[in-house]
């Protein structure tokens, strides 16, 4: 075989005419690659191949030229051959450009080159389509779709980066409209960032429809609800938000997003002075909770609504009775507190006082308001009854209790009251 290939290379200079030449030189190639695996001889007969024109081979010399670089790993000439290629203007439809172009779109797409990637697979695209070329360009149409993709991406995030929710809003608006139930969720949920991020409510609250079609499911979680709810509020529609935050206390299972929904159910109906249906939702919450706080918080509500803005006091005695369990919640001690006061008020000095014991044995923390003004309503029911040892104790108590912010006045009278008592006892002795 070494012979006949070197017979062939005393053969080749004597043709005359090119073509014959070049399929002289052919035969070489292929002997030097395949059999000989002489790489050095073959790059040598494919230069003779090439003589700089654009037939078919030529071009087929420069492509093999490009193969064997990059065979040997050097990305950077193989791509330099490419171009050589394709700067002779070959057929834009021949094999020959399709390969270039294609091959010339994956290396810069190796060297994330994305927009001149993207050029060349273009150029593939739009070729005529050949046996040829078709799977050529069903790789090229794939590729710039990714690529047209991840620039989009990084454009997106380029505005998302300069808080520039005006182009976001106007690069995923037409786009997802287009794109309707095939939207991706990611997608609408930013555009949704993007408005709410330009105070356009509207607009904001529009994107939850969008998502109701691409994905049914997550427009009905609590915690999409209640943005929803909250968007309703910024554009006037408390009705529409009332509707949203009463569906998540259908199935709230998040103690969180419940509390959340319930505190704007709330805000709305004191907004729109509407306390009967105020006292009518707490007292639904409460009948239907096996949950102790719900039951807590809910009836504490009601007594509060019934004692201030309802000015039903017997109403409110009935709630503060179901509030207190014998515990030690800020609501238990708020319902003993104030059905003390209603005894106190009724001129049952006694019952008030039971009630305030019974609270301070449980007993009140002492870290707390509730210790200060339990203490120093005890004092004054017992001094109301000239039980002075007594009052002396529980003044004492709330004189000794370290400040409590808003309730400076309680120390100090506390403080004033049990020297007087002090004084007074002395003088009986």
């Amino acid at each position: 075989m070494k012979e006949l290939v070197g017979l062939y290379e005393k053969t080749c200079p004597q043709l005359k005419s090119k073509e014959s030449k070049q399929a002289c030189a052919e035969v070489i190639v292929y002997y030097a690659q395949n059999s000989l695996k002489d790489d050095s001889k073959a790059q040598k007969w494919l230069a003779e191949l090439d003589k700089g024109g654009n037939s078919d081979a030529d071009l087929a010399a420069l492509m093999e030229k490009s193969n064997q670089a990059r065979k040997k790993g050097d990305i950077a000439k193989a791509s330099e051959t490419l171009k050589e290629l394709l700067k002779r203007k070959p057929d834009p439809n021949s094999v020959y450009a399709v390969i270039a172009n294609y091959q010339l779109g994956a290396d810069l797409q190796q060297l994330e080159k994305w927009s001149e990637a993207r050029k060349y697979y273009e150029a593939v695209v739009k070729a005529k389509s050949t046996d040829q070329n078709k799977d050529y360009q069903k790789l090229a149409t794939q590729q710039v779709e990714q690529i047209d993709q991840y620039l989009f991406g990084v454009r997106i995030q380029n505005y998302i980066d300069k808080q520039d929710w005006k182009n976001v809003s106007k690069e995923l608006k037409p786009l997802l409209q287009k794109q309707g139930a095939e939207a991706s969720v990611d997608w609408v949920i930013l555009w949704r960032q993007a408005e709410i991020g330009q105070k356009n409510w509207k607009e904001a609250l529009a994107t939850w429809d969008l998502q109701r079609k691409v994905d049914p499911d997550s427009a009905e979680t609590a915690e999409a609800l209640i943005q929803q709810g909250s968007l309703k509020e910024q554009i006037g529609d408390n009705s529409g938000a009332l509707v949203s935050y009463r569906k998540v206390l259908e199935n709230a299972a998040d103690l969180t997003l419940e509390a959340q929904a319930v505190g704007r159910v709330s805000s709305i109906l004191q907004q729109q002075r509407n306390y009967t249906e105020l006292v009518e939702f707490y007292s639904q919450r409460y009948e239907k909770s096996k949950d102790p706080q719900v039951k807590k918080n809910s009836a504490s509500e009601i007594a509060t609504y019934y004692a201030t803005v309802l000015e039903n006091p017997e109403s409110a005695r009935i709630w503060w009775e179901k509030v207190d369990q014998g515990g030690v919640s800020q609501e238990e001690i708020a319902a003993v507190y104030e059905l003390a006061k209603m005894d106190g008020s009724a001129g049952k000095t006694d019952s008030a006082i039971q009630r305030l014991e019974s609270l301070v044995a449980r007993p009140v923390p002492k870290n707390t308001q509730w210790f200060v003004l339990v203490h120093y309503q005890l004092a004054a029911l017992y001094h109301t009854l000239e039980q002075f040892p007594d009052a002396l104790q529980h003044y004492q108590e709330v004189a000794a209790h370290p400040e409590v912010k808003g309730l400076e006045q309680y120390r100090d009278l506390s403080n004033k009251t049990a020297l007087q008592i002090e004084a007074y006892l002395a003088q009986l002795q």
